[in-house]
């Protein structure tokens, strides 16, 4: 729990330090990510596998979610 609580703090600093709601989402967004690219990149490294495709795969994957969420209104 405490791993899932150290990712999400740097995607939270730009709504704290930013006054434009719209330009800290997204900050926040790609904070997310970069973060996503790190760890993707971690876990590819652990297992032995790519470390460029795991990370930009996490991150892809975290880039169509966001997408759904804008298109969704979010």
């Amino acid at each position: 729990m405490l791993v899932a609580v150290l990712f999400v703090i740097p995607s939270l600093m730009p709504l704290y330090f930013i006054n434009d709601y719209d330009w800290a989402i997204r900050v926040s967004n790609i904070v997310s990510f970069v973060v996503l690219f790190g760890a993707g990149y971690g876990w590819g490294k652990n297992r032995g596998a790519n470390l460029w495709k795991m990370g930009l795969a996490l991150a892809a994957f975290g880039l169509f979610m966001g997408l759904i969420a804008i298109l969704r209104g979010g």
